[in-house]
Protein backbone atom coordinates (compact mmCIF):
# COMPACT_ATOMS: atom_id res chain seq x y z
CA UNK A 1 0.00 0.00 0.00
CA UNK A 2 0.91 3.48 -0.12
CA UNK A 3 2.73 5.28 2.51
CA UNK A 4 -0.08 7.98 3.04
CA UNK A 5 -2.66 4.92 3.43
CA UNK A 6 -0.12 3.33 6.04
CA UNK A 7 0.09 6.54 7.62
CA UNK A 8 -3.73 6.74 7.88
CA UNK A 9 -3.70 3.21 9.37
CA UNK A 10 -1.48 3.75 11.90
CA UNK A 11 -3.35 6.66 13.14
CA UNK A 12 -6.52 5.50 13.54
CA UNK A 13 -4.62 2.21 14.91
CA UNK A 14 -3.68 4.84 17.32
CA UNK A 15 -7.02 5.09 18.80
CA UNK A 16 -7.44 1.71 19.04
CA UNK A 17 -4.37 0.85 20.66
CA UNK A 18 -4.31 3.59 23.81
CA UNK A 19 -6.22 2.16 26.19
CA UNK A 20 -4.09 -0.30 26.16
CA UNK A 21 -1.34 1.60 26.38
CA UNK A 22 -2.14 4.67 28.67
CA UNK A 23 -5.30 2.57 30.56
CA UNK A 24 -7.62 4.91 29.40
CA UNK A 25 -9.84 5.23 26.47
CA UNK A 26 -9.62 7.28 23.81
CA UNK A 27 -10.26 10.84 24.50
CA UNK A 28 -11.57 13.47 21.80
CA UNK A 29 -10.28 17.03 22.19
CA UNK A 30 -13.87 18.03 23.22
CA UNK A 31 -13.35 15.48 26.24
CA UNK A 32 -9.65 15.39 26.91
CA UNK A 33 -8.11 15.65 29.69
CA UNK A 34 -4.84 17.97 29.72
CA UNK A 35 -2.92 14.85 31.33
CA UNK A 36 -4.15 12.52 28.76
CA UNK A 37 -3.11 15.38 26.08
CA UNK A 38 0.89 14.35 25.92
CA UNK A 39 0.39 10.46 26.07
CA UNK A 40 -2.29 10.24 23.21
CA UNK A 41 -0.23 12.91 21.10
CA UNK A 42 2.81 10.36 21.85
CA UNK A 43 0.82 7.24 20.61
CA UNK A 44 -0.47 8.64 17.20
CA UNK A 45 3.15 9.64 16.60
CA UNK A 46 4.54 6.49 17.21
CA UNK A 47 1.73 4.36 15.60
CA UNK A 48 2.07 6.77 12.53
CA UNK A 49 6.11 6.85 11.94
CA UNK A 50 6.23 3.02 13.02
CA UNK A 51 4.00 2.35 10.04
CA UNK A 52 6.46 3.79 7.61
CA UNK A 53 9.33 2.70 9.01
CA UNK A 54 9.09 -1.10 7.43
CA UNK A 55 9.11 0.87 3.93
CA UNK A 56 13.09 2.11 4.78
CA UNK A 57 14.36 -0.61 2.42
CA UNK A 58 12.64 1.28 -0.41
CA UNK A 59 14.48 4.64 -1.49
CA UNK A 60 11.02 6.08 -3.22
CA UNK A 61 9.13 5.35 -0.09
CA UNK A 62 7.31 8.04 1.79
CA UNK A 63 9.73 8.28 5.05
CA UNK A 64 12.70 7.35 2.57
CA UNK A 65 12.18 10.51 0.67
CA UNK A 66 12.20 12.46 4.00
CA UNK A 67 14.98 10.77 5.38
CA UNK A 68 16.97 11.75 2.53
CA UNK A 69 16.07 15.37 2.75
CA UNK A 70 17.25 15.62 5.79
CA UNK A 71 20.67 13.24 4.99
CA UNK A 72 21.56 16.08 2.51
CA UNK A 73 21.15 18.79 4.36
CA UNK A 74 23.05 17.74 7.16
CA UNK A 75 26.11 16.82 4.59
CA UNK A 76 25.73 20.22 3.02
CA UNK A 77 26.12 21.96 6.43
CA UNK A 78 28.85 19.71 7.55
CA UNK A 79 30.56 20.84 3.89
CA UNK A 80 29.83 24.27 4.41
CA UNK A 81 31.21 24.16 8.02
CA UNK A 82 34.33 22.16 6.69
CA UNK A 83 34.86 24.97 4.06
CA UNK A 84 34.13 28.21 5.97
CA UNK A 85 34.60 27.96 9.04
CA UNK A 86 36.46 24.81 9.89
CA UNK A 87 39.17 25.99 7.81
CA UNK A 88 40.64 22.38 7.12
CA UNK A 89 44.19 22.68 5.28
CA UNK A 90 44.07 20.67 1.74
CA UNK A 91 45.88 17.63 1.79
CA UNK A 92 45.76 14.17 0.49
CA UNK A 93 42.95 12.93 3.13
CA UNK A 94 41.06 16.67 3.21
CA UNK A 95 40.13 16.09 -0.17
CA UNK A 96 38.79 12.34 -0.12
CA UNK A 97 36.80 14.06 2.59
CA UNK A 98 35.62 16.11 0.07
CA UNK A 99 35.51 14.07 -2.58
CA UNK A 100 33.10 11.90 -0.49
CA UNK A 101 30.85 14.91 1.11
CA UNK A 102 30.59 15.76 -2.98
CA UNK A 103 29.54 12.12 -3.20
CA UNK A 104 27.11 12.21 -0.78
CA UNK A 105 25.17 15.01 -2.12
CA UNK A 106 24.64 14.02 -5.33
CA UNK A 107 24.60 10.85 -5.18
CA UNK A 108 21.55 8.81 -6.38
CA UNK A 109 18.41 8.13 -3.41
CA UNK A 110 19.40 4.51 -3.11
CA UNK A 111 22.88 5.25 -2.15
CA UNK A 112 21.94 8.20 -0.01
CA UNK A 113 19.20 6.02 1.81
CA UNK A 114 22.02 3.16 2.63
CA UNK A 115 24.39 6.08 3.84
CA UNK A 116 21.57 7.12 6.00
CA UNK A 117 20.60 3.27 7.32
CA UNK A 118 24.78 2.99 7.74
CA UNK A 119 24.74 6.16 9.75
CA UNK A 120 21.76 5.05 11.96
CA UNK A 121 23.58 1.76 12.79
CA UNK A 122 26.89 3.40 13.86
CA UNK A 123 25.17 5.62 15.55
CA UNK A 124 23.44 2.55 17.65
CA UNK A 125 26.57 1.64 18.24
CA UNK A 126 28.14 4.91 19.35
CA UNK A 127 25.08 4.40 22.15
CA UNK A 128 26.61 1.43 23.35
CA UNK A 129 30.27 2.35 23.28
CA UNK A 130 29.20 5.52 24.87
CA UNK A 131 26.84 3.42 27.84
CA UNK A 132 23.83 5.61 26.46
CA UNK A 133 22.25 2.55 24.94
CA UNK A 134 21.84 -1.16 26.11
CA UNK A 135 24.40 -3.56 24.29
CA UNK A 136 21.37 -5.48 23.24
CA UNK A 137 19.42 -2.13 21.70
CA UNK A 138 22.42 -1.13 20.35
CA UNK A 139 23.21 -4.32 18.75
CA UNK A 140 19.18 -4.97 17.46
CA UNK A 141 19.22 -1.35 16.11
CA UNK A 142 22.44 -1.66 13.72
CA UNK A 143 21.01 -5.39 12.58
CA UNK A 144 17.88 -3.84 11.61
CA UNK A 145 19.80 -1.16 9.82
CA UNK A 146 21.98 -2.79 8.29
CA UNK A 147 19.22 -5.45 6.67
CA UNK A 148 17.00 -2.60 5.67
CA UNK A 149 19.68 -1.03 4.17
CA UNK A 150 21.51 -4.00 1.89
CA UNK A 151 18.07 -6.31 1.38
CA UNK A 152 15.16 -5.98 -1.64
CA UNK A 153 11.79 -4.20 -0.87
CA UNK A 154 9.27 -6.49 1.40
CA UNK A 155 12.09 -8.88 2.37
CA UNK A 156 13.63 -8.35 6.03
CA UNK A 157 11.34 -5.23 7.44
CA UNK A 158 8.48 -7.26 6.49
CA UNK A 159 9.33 -10.20 8.31
CA UNK A 160 9.14 -11.62 11.73
CA UNK A 161 12.94 -11.17 12.13
CA UNK A 162 12.60 -7.78 11.23
CA UNK A 163 9.68 -6.88 13.19
CA UNK A 164 11.63 -8.54 16.16
CA UNK A 165 14.92 -6.92 15.89
CA UNK A 166 13.06 -3.17 15.65
CA UNK A 167 10.98 -3.85 18.66
CA UNK A 168 13.80 -5.51 20.80
CA UNK A 169 15.77 -2.20 19.70
CA UNK A 170 12.83 -0.02 21.27
CA UNK A 171 11.70 -1.67 24.52
CA UNK A 172 15.40 -1.88 25.43
CA UNK A 173 16.13 2.03 24.56
CA UNK A 174 13.40 3.75 25.26
CA UNK A 175 11.64 4.36 29.12
CA UNK A 176 8.88 5.92 31.19
CA UNK A 177 7.08 8.37 29.05
CA UNK A 178 8.82 7.26 25.68
CA UNK A 179 8.37 4.19 26.11
CA UNK A 180 4.50 4.48 25.58
CA UNK A 181 5.71 5.99 21.88
CA UNK A 182 8.58 2.94 21.49
CA UNK A 183 4.97 0.43 21.50
CA UNK A 184 2.99 2.43 20.02
CA UNK A 185 5.82 2.46 17.18
CA UNK A 186 5.83 -1.08 17.16
CA UNK A 187 1.97 -1.73 16.49
CA UNK A 188 2.60 0.91 13.70
CA UNK A 189 4.97 -1.67 12.03
CA UNK A 190 2.72 -4.58 12.86
CA UNK A 191 -0.29 -2.37 10.70
CA UNK A 192 2.36 -1.78 8.15
CA UNK A 193 2.52 -5.65 7.98
CA UNK A 194 -0.88 -6.48 8.39
CA UNK A 195 -1.72 -4.13 5.66
CA UNK A 196 0.92 -5.24 3.21
CA UNK A 197 -0.15 -8.92 3.85
CA UNK A 198 -3.57 -8.02 2.36
CA UNK A 199 -2.02 -5.98 -0.43
CA UNK A 200 0.22 -8.97 -2.09
CA UNK A 201 1.37 -10.87 0.49
CA UNK A 202 4.68 -10.52 3.08
CA UNK A 203 7.45 -13.22 3.70
CA UNK A 204 7.39 -13.17 7.33
CA UNK A 205 9.23 -16.19 7.50
CA UNK A 206 11.93 -14.45 5.74
CA UNK A 207 14.80 -15.64 4.39
CA UNK A 208 12.92 -18.02 3.27
CA UNK A 209 11.26 -16.30 0.06
CA UNK A 210 7.00 -17.97 0.78
CA UNK A 211 4.80 -15.11 1.13
CA UNK A 212 1.69 -14.93 3.48
CA UNK A 213 -1.75 -12.88 2.88
CA UNK A 214 -3.97 -12.26 -0.32
CA UNK A 215 -3.83 -9.79 -3.13
CA UNK A 216 -6.89 -8.05 -2.06
CA UNK A 217 -5.68 -4.61 -2.68
CA UNK A 218 -3.25 -3.37 -5.58
CA UNK A 219 -0.84 -0.54 -4.10
CA UNK A 220 -1.71 3.16 -5.86
CA UNK A 221 -4.77 1.67 -7.04
CA UNK A 222 -8.51 3.19 -6.08
CA UNK A 223 -9.55 0.98 -3.29
CA UNK A 224 -5.54 2.03 -1.74
CA UNK A 225 -6.59 5.61 -1.90
CA UNK A 226 -10.35 4.51 -0.18
CA UNK A 227 -9.08 2.75 2.53
CA UNK A 228 -6.34 5.82 3.56
CA UNK A 229 -9.45 8.18 2.92
CA UNK A 230 -11.49 6.90 5.33
CA UNK A 231 -9.36 5.82 7.72
CA UNK A 232 -8.07 9.52 7.80
CA UNK A 233 -12.28 10.63 7.70
CA UNK A 234 -12.79 8.26 10.31
CA UNK A 235 -9.45 9.24 12.96
CA UNK A 236 -10.32 13.00 12.52
CA UNK A 237 -14.13 12.22 13.75
CA UNK A 238 -12.39 10.46 16.71
CA UNK A 239 -10.52 13.39 17.31
CA UNK A 240 -13.25 15.95 16.94
CA UNK A 241 -16.14 14.03 18.22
Amino acid sequence: MLGRTHMAIGAIGATVITPLLIRFPWEPISAMRTLNLVPEALVVVGAVLGSLVPDLDESHSLLARKAEMVGRLVFLLIALYVLFVGHVPLTPFSLVGYALLALTLFSRANVMRKIALGAMGLFAIYGVVTHGMPLVAGLAFFAWSMGAAFTSHRTFTHSVLGIGLFSLGMMMSLHGLWAVCAEAAMAGYALHLIADGIAGGVPLLWPFPTRQGVRLVKTGSAVDHTIGLVAVAGFLLLVVK
